[in-house]
């Protein structure tokens, strides 16, 4: 641990220097209306951090320590060096506040802890200080530098000190030497049992989206839009997956392919609809949180931490977060949680090496269906993956170790093959077609590389992502550091759960990166906050070379660290805890049986929702397709409240109008098969379209758009009708909406 210290502090110092000179040299780029944004920069400084910065500096310490010739030396030089970093970091923030620009000071105090480290690690002679109290020096500037990015205003002072108080106690505890009795093992299983059955109770919402204040609370009509917005971008291709067609067989989604597959075949379960698939993305939410207490405990973690750490985790993630669990599913479970199946499995592997065949397979299992599953849980299962099969190495011996990586790469891109193969065979035999994988990296290539991707959010100044950013490279640093020393050699269980989850959290804090949004925070720490609770395991430990007053001062140090992440939180997860299944379930409020009509049948989120319902229900063949061409979200909305695909094809009318290429040949081949008759459903925003298509043919397709207030490709739509049919009103509805009949124009 002195040794991860150490390495952090030097890579702290580099940072400090190293940050300020690329946003100065990098220019930034011009969003409106965000202004101007630094995301190419702020991408190169995450991963100089963690792919180099990182390595360098825990390579750095372990040589320092080599060159000091003595241990206690380098034991205080590696205090005074990180309790350097941390006032430097508390010197940057009174200066900004006193008005001094803020790249100048972070530069000059990153510049100060190089010249600390260098002279505290490479001055020859002895220590001329006490390591104890230089120790606890650096432990109250850490505090203090985290405090640093702590929004006090926020705060709930009595929430603070009852969260301090309780963790206190069950530091005692947790600490405290074991009683003449010790419980049976049937009890400490139940104890597992009843905190994995709470969890998975309590994470959950039952309370998505609150529509009935959008007419009355700007905030709520804003959230309302956007949390309607983004999970149209899941529902608009399940619900054409759901009619029978295939994911990349004329229907394509930015969010995945095989995700797509598990919701669509949730929908076969329970009706479709904004509610439930929000509960679907809290449900596999609280299976992460679930796997993360089972993490811990197999990694050795003792019964009261574990679940000391996973309350925190539910306070202050789960409940904390900003949106109800399961509204925002860009960030939930469903694209980031895939990490937290494999996590369980492997430490699963380590911990019964006798019996680590059926787990591996299971990793692997996991590994290749990443590879189909969507982008980012490719990435984040790779780099867990990476990290697992990294310090495994440890117990091969020095000589074989890279036949063994090679070996363990080749079975993964084994994996890989043999799951891409089985869905390309299983998609041409219930489609007809292998699967278009061109048409998915057309959406990955216009995200990541084209305009869409420019949308990014810069970090705030003093932003918590900081700290925890830290906290993973720290983390790092420690599992390099005892991979090397060979210390957890004999307990690959916790070395596997140190690694797992710390490539996990850097590999998912990539995303915080470049969507700096502080809400975003609560959906890229659970690793961190597991972590936390691993190490402060491993410090406990008499083992661990600790004496009890740095036991102590640690675990004190962490329960305030708790304690403000709870206070910090607290205001959101009181708000947020009576939605939860757990306290539905319980005696008083809302009935479960209520809340779940709610989910299947919410209020309408967006104007004219349910009178598209109606008019399709009255009016188009009970089961079938649906012709729908209306301003973007509201055809999903009518869509998903009649449980009908669009006949044009489209999945999501505005995620198809950023990326049309992959929808036009299918359009036109649905419009190319309409018959003199077919029903379709429009709004007033389509019908001036179709009136400006009528009046010029050949107009510009964005500009009509633009000036209608429909999207590109429900132009592209019309303008294909028009080709040969004219519109025949059937019936005029509310909210400006119309069936219409397609007649020729003969």
């Amino acid at each position: 641990m002195v040794l991860a210290l150490a390495a952090a502090a030097l890579a702290g110092g580099v940072f400090l220097v190293l940050a300020p000179a690329l946003l100065a040299l990098m220019p930034g780029a011009d969003i409106p209306p965000f202004g101007e944004q630094h995301q190419d920069a702020e991408s190169l400084i995450y991963l100089l951090a963690f792919a180099v910065i990182l390595p360098a500096s825990a390579w750095a310490a372990l040589r320092f320590e080599g060159y000091s010739g003595d241990p206690s030396r380098f034991e205080t030089a590696a205090a005074v060096s990180i309790g350097s970093l941390a006032a430097c970091l508390v010197a940057i923030r009174l200066l900004v506040e006193a008005g001094l620009d803020q790249p100048v000071a972070t530069a000059l105090a990153g510049l100060l802890c190089l010249a600390v480290s260098a002279v505290v690690f490479l001055r020859p002679g002895p220590p001329d200080l006490s390591a104890r109290p230089v120790w606890t020096a650096a432990l109250v500037m850490i505090l203090a530098a985290a405090a640093t990015v702590v929004s006090w205003g926020s705060l709930d002072k009595s929430v603070l000190l009852a969260a301090t108080a309780l963790g206190l106690l069950t530091l005692a505890l947790v600490q405290g030497r074991p009683g003449s009795v010790t419980p049976p093992a049937w009890a400490g299983r139940v104890f597992d049992l009843a905190v994995v059955l709470l969890v998975l109770l309590a994470v959950p919402d039952t309370m998505i989206v609150y529509p009935e204040a959008a007419a009355t609370d700007p905030t709520a009509a804003l959230d309302t839009r956007v949390l309607q917005f983004h999970q149209n971008l899941f529902l608009g291709a399940t619900t054409q997956v759901l009619e029978g067609q295939g994911m990349l067989v004329g229907t394509v989604s930015q969010y995945g392919v095989a995700s797509i597959y598990l919701i669509a075949a949730f929908f076969e379960l329970v009706p479709i609809s904004h509610g439930t698939l929000g509960f679907l993305d809290g449900i596999l939410t609280a299976l992460c949180f679930a796997a993360g207490y089972v993490t811990l405990r197999m990694a050795g973690t003792s019964r009261a931490l574990a679940a000391s750490t996973l309350l925190v985790g539910v306070l202050a993630l789960a409940w904390g977060s900003a949106y109800p669990q399961g509204s925002l599913l860009q960030h939930g479970a469903i694209r980031f949680g895939m990490p937290m199946l494999l996590v369980p499995l492997a430490v699963a592997a380590g911990l019964r090496p006798q019996h680590a065949r059926p787990f591996r397979i299971a990793c692997l299992a996991v590994v290749g269906l990443s590879s189909i599953w969507a982008l980012e849980s490719f990435l984040y299962v790779s780099v867990t993956w990476a990290g697992i099969v990294l310090v495994s190495l440890v117990r091969v011996e020095p000589g074989r170790r890279w036949r063994a990586l090679g070996r363990e790469a080749l079975l993964t891109l084994g994996s890989m093959v043999a799951f891409q193969i089985g869905f390309a065979l299983l998609t041409l035999v219930a489609f007809g077609s292998l699967p278009d994988w061109g048409a998915y990296l057309t959406y990955l290539r216009e995200f990541l590389l084209g305009d869409i991707g420019d949308l990014t959010y810069d970090f705030a100044p003093f932003s918590p992502g900081l700290a925890v950013a830290f906290a993973y490279l720290a983390s790092a640093a420690g599992v390099i550091a005892l991979a090397v020393r060979g210390v957890l050699r004999d307990r690959p269980a916790t070395l596997i759960a140190l690694a797992a989850l710390t490539a996990y959290g850097i590999a998912l804090f990539s995303y915080f990166d470049n969507r700096s949004l502080w809400h975003i925070l609560s959906y890229v720490s659970l690793p961190a906050v597991l972590l936390a609770g691993l190490w402060l395991e491993l410090a406990f430990e008499r083992s661990s070379g600790f004496g009890r007053f740095a036991r102590s001062a640690v675990g004190v140090a962490a329960v305030l660290g708790a304690a403000v992440l709870v206070a910090v939180a607290w205001p959101t997860s009181r708000d947020r805890a009576p939605d939860s299944v757990l306290a539905v379930a319980l005696p008083g409020g809302a009935t479960p049986g209520e809340r779940w009509q709610r989910l299947k049948h919410p209020p309408e989120l967006v104007p004219g929702a349910e009178e598209g319902r109606r008019l399709i229900e009255e009016h188009f063949p009970e089961g079938g397709e649906a012709a729908v061409v209306t301003a973007p979200d509201l055809d999903v909305n009518i869509l998903v409240r009649s449980g009908r695909a669009n006949a044009l094809g489209i999945t999501d009318s505005k995620e198809a109008s950023w990326v049309p290429g992959p929808h036009l040949e299918e359009l036109t081949r649905r419009v190319d098969g309409f018959e003199p008759g077919r029903l379709m459903l429009v709004d007033a925003a389509a019908l001036e379209a179709w009136r400006a298509l009528r009046a010029d043919p050949d107009a510009d397709a964005a500009r009509i758009a633009e000036e209608a207030g429909i999207t590109s490709i429900g132009v592209e739509a019309l303008r294909l009708i028009a080709e040969r049919f004219r519109l025949v009103t059937v019936e005029r509805g509310a909210d400006g909406l119309a069936v219409v009949r397609l007649e020729p124009l003969s």
